[in-house]
């Protein structure tokens, strides 16, 4: 292989280096943002059900008082 990676010397002549062999590192790039991805959406999931749990019965309180306070005539 040539220092610029652009030809590859096969024994007798000098050769254009084929693009498919960057081809499988894009799609082990790919695989990876897609994890980075999943991993993100289960985090963002997690902290919305820690909130909801914690702060559920608050939440739910000012929506009730929001509805028993009586309006003023």
């Amino acid at each position: 292989m040539s220092e610029d990676r652009l030809w590859r010397w096969t024994g007798s002549t000098w050769e254009p280096a084929r693009s498919g062999s960057s081809g499988s590192g894009s799609s082990g790039s790919l695989g990876i943002m897609i994890g980075v991805l999943a991993g993100i959406l289960v985090l963002m999931a997690a902290i919305t059900v820690a909130v909801i749990y914690f702060a559920g019965p608050a939440i739910s309180n000012v929506f009730s008082n929001l509805v028993t306070t009586p309006s003023s005539p």
